[in-house]
This record gives C-alpha cells, sequence and structure tokens, in this order.
C-alpha cells in the first residue's frame, strides 16, 4: 500500500489508524482473558445495541449481509469530548485472538463518531453519540464473536465502553426442541437441539460448540453438551430433556415517558432541583408464589418522551429510586439491580444497600426516560449468582440464543456457523 498517497486524501484517517493499530497489537500481544460488555466511565449512560431499526433485538448480522447495528449512547459530562471506535475479534470464550486486522476485517473505515446531538429543553445536559456499524468502506471477513470498543479520540488508550455482538454464517443454523418441564413448580425449561453439518469435505465432531444465552444474561451463559452424530451427516449436542434451564420469572417494569402522569408502578414524583425524582413501589421477595404472567421486554428498556418528538435528544434523566421488602437483610449475599438499565452488569456502582431503618434493600439510579425492565440478582460471597430471587417457573417468558461454533484448525479461529433466537412463548 502506497501510504504517501494515502495521507495525501485522507490524513486524519491514518492518524485515527496508527492509534487504533498500536491499541490492537498491545492487546494481541497479551491476550486477555474475557472480554466483557462493560461501561469504564461514570458520566456514559443509556448504551444501547442492537440491530438497525429493531431496538430490542439481540445485536448480531449476518456475514456478507448489508445489514447493521446501532449502537447509542448520551455522555453526560460538561466536558466536549469526542470518542471512535475499534473492532476486536474473539474466540468463543470472549478472549481476544491473536489475529491481525487485515485477517478478519478489509476496508479503511473512519473510525470517529460524528452522528452526535445535543439535549434540548432538558433538566440534564447531555450529548448524544449514534453509530451505525459496520461503517461504509468496510466489510468484516469472518465469522464469530466480536467486541466493539469505544475510546476516547485523543486517548485511544482509555476505553470508554465495550459491547458484545455477533457476526454468522447462517451455513449451519440449530434446529431447537422446546419443551416445559413436566412439573411446572420444578421451573425448569428443557431444550433438544441438533443441526446438519455445514458443506464441507471433512467434518469434526470435536470441533463443534454449542452455547446458550437466556435473556443476553452474559454471566449465566452456558457451553451445551458435546456434538454427538445423529446421522451421516447430522448432530445433536442435547436431547429433550438434558438441557435444561431455571425459567425464573417474569421482569418488572416501571414507565418515565411522561412528566406530567404517574404510570401505575409509580408511587411518588417529585422535581427537587436540578433532577426529577421517581420512587417506585416496594418490589417484595416472593420465591413461592404461583406464576402470574406479565407481558415484559425480556429485561430490556426503550428511551421514550411522550411529551417531545424527538426521543433521542429531549427525554430527561430522572432519579428513579428502587426499594426490595426482602425482609431481613441476606447473610453473605448480595443484592444488585439487573438489566439493560445496569449494561447487565454486576459491578458495585447497582449492589443495592440494606437500610435498616426502613428494613429495604435500597438504590437510586440516573436514568433517562422511557419503559424499563429489571429485576434482581442474588450474589453469595461464594458460588454462581441466582436470577431466581423471585421464584421460577416454567411458564416464564424467555428469549434464548443459541449459538453454533466450529473450531477452524487451520485458520486457528472460531467460526460462527450459525444462531437460533428462540422465544419460549412465540416459538
Amino acid at each position: 500500500m502506497d501510504y504517501k498517497q494515502m495521507c495525501c486524501k485522507q490524513v486524519h484517517r491514518i492518524v485515527f489508524f496508527a492509534a487504533w493499530l498500536s491499541v490492537f497489537s498491545a492487546g494481541a500481544q497479551s491476550r486477555k482473558s474475557c472480554i466483557k460488555d462493560t461501561i469504564a466511565d461514570d458520566q456514559i449512560f443509556s448504551v444501547s445495541f442492537h440491530r438497525e431499526d429493531f431496538p430490542l433485538s439481540i445485536p448480531f448480522i449476518y456475514l456478507s449481509s448489508d445489514e447493521h447495528l446501532e449502537l447509542m449512547f448520551d455522555d453526560l459530562s460538561p466536558l466536549q469530548r469526542d470518542f471512535s471506535w475499534q473492532l476486536i475479534y474473539c474466540n468463543r470464550f470472549w478472549e481476544e485472538e491473536a489475529l491481525s486486522q487485515q485477517e478478519y476485517m478489509e476496508g479503511f473505515p473512519d473510525t470517529r463518531i460524528y452522528d452526535i446531538k445535543t439535549s434540548s429543553n432538558t433538566t440534564v445536559s447531555y450529548r448524544n453519540f449514534r453509530l451505525i456499524f459496520p461503517a461504509e468502506n468496510m466489510q468484516i471477513l469472518l465469522s464469530g464473536n466480536y467486541v466493539l470498543r469505544i475510546y476516547f479520540t485523543d486517548h485511544p488508550e482509555q476505553t470508554v465502553l465495550t459491547k458484545r455482538f455477533f457476526v454468522s454464517e447462517n451455513s449451519s443454523v440449530p434446529e431447537v426442541f422446546y419443551k416445559p418441564a413436566d412439573e411446572p413448580s420444578a421451573g425448569g425449561q428443557s431444550f433438544g437441539i441438533s443441526w446438519e453439518a455445514p458443506a464441507q469435505k471433512n467434518v469434526n465432531p470435536d470441533h463443534f460448540h454449542l452455547f446458550a444465552l437466556q435473556n443476553l444474561r452474559w454471566q449465566f451463559e452456558k457451553e451445551l453438551p458435546e456434538a454427538r452424530s445423529s446421522g451421516k451427516k447430522s448432530f445433536a449436542s442435547c436431547l429433550p430433556g438434558e438441557c435444561v434451564f431455571e425459567g425464573g420469572n417474569e421482569y418488572m417494569n416501571f414507565d418515565t415517558k411522561s412528566r406530567r402522569y404517574q404510570s401505575p408502578r409509580i408511587k411518588e414524583m417529585e422535581f427537587k432541583a436540578p433532577y426529577y425524582h421517581i420512587y417506585l413501589y416496594d418490589d417484595k421477595v416472593d420465591s413461592y408464589s404461583p406464576y402470574f404472567f406479565t407481558e415484559d421486554i425480556n429485561g430490556n428498556f426503550l428511551v421514550e418522551n411522550n411529551e417531545t418528538k424527538e426521543d433521542r435528544n429531549e427525554a430527561d434523566y430522572m432519579y428513579i429510586h428502587f426499594s426490595l421488602n426482602a425482609g431481613q437483610p441476606f447473610i453473605d449475599e448480595d443484592v444488585y439491580l439487573y438489566g439493560a438499565l445496569t449494561n447487565r452488569n454486576l459491578a458495585d456502582r447497582y449492589r443495592m444497600q440494606y437500610n435498616f431503618r426502613s428494613r429495604r434493600y435500597e438504590i437510586s439510579l440516573l436514568l433517562k426516560q422511557g419503559y424499563y425492565n429489571y429485576e434482581y440478582i442474588l450474589k453469595p460471597e461464594k458460588g454462581a449468582p441466582s436470577y431466581t430471587l423471585n421464584g421460577s417457573h416454567s411458564e416464564t417468558g424467555n428469549e434464548y440464543l443459541f449459538l453454533l461454533y466450529y473450531t477452524d484448525e487451520t485458520r486457528n479461529y472460531d467460526r460462527l456457523l450459525g444462531l437460533k433466537v428462540y422465544n419460549t412463548l412465540l416459538r
């Protein structure tokens, strides 16, 4: 490549690319254990990442398609800051792979985020950033797991946030057979999964790897049993009844789309300069109550303001006050508020505090106007966290994502042959 000619045409792009390449090279030399969805800056809010035009969708695209993903976030910092992006290729365990950028991406895109809107008619000032990805003048070459990393344009070594997404070949799509648990009281949801081998000469069953996610709860991602041959070119991982997941319960919700009226879940609304404050009715711990259907959006949120036409930069921010009536504090266990509103993260900033005066677990978050789902996660000092604080039911509506990988030995990467999104209510 003639870099002198390139500089004459696109000087600023070379600068960004050099910074990007230096960061990538450093990461490739010292592989990270696992890259997660993170928000590393406390002035970044309302991060959403999904298929373009489908705000409640799982972030994935198909290889060699013209599909796009949409990332949006708000910067509440009083400083005028600029952001850029980097693409990181990972294996099936979300560890950064030691591949050169040229192996999984073609083209020379401008990595700076230019689609920006400043807040208008709000009590809280912010700048909204929007990125449509993949960018123009680029093509993703490999299927698999990817991380979109956002960093400060002037300081490319400083990560602002990371979001995971998938690129699927769609060459071998898992077929899912769903069956609720025989005893509804058991609270389980059972699956059988099979697939046809991709069209290639030699297929090694040991190189298939099947993973499952429920409602994008990353902390509970499962690797399913090894592939077994079920025909000349057919394979299965879970026979019916083998792969069972906790059904959990429907998500709780609240609606702050209006500042003029209180929706049913809101106990009190008041303005204490410079913020609006929303106090929700108490939630209760009740793991033994019978199942009650409530329509939800599987832990997601939608930004919306009923009094404006432009939600993106005219929806305001409010302090939402949550309280959980657990009777007594849990011993050696912490309670976390959880959902897309917390970036599906068990970070300290989302850990609830027990108020001995009110006998409630409490937390307050600054959130943008809209409709939100949430739940509570119980995390012991030792052992795995649990999302069944309010019981587990086989009837619960959950959205599952099944991911079929195949390890390519010749190029040493995990191909994502296919994926299947399965909703137990819609199926």
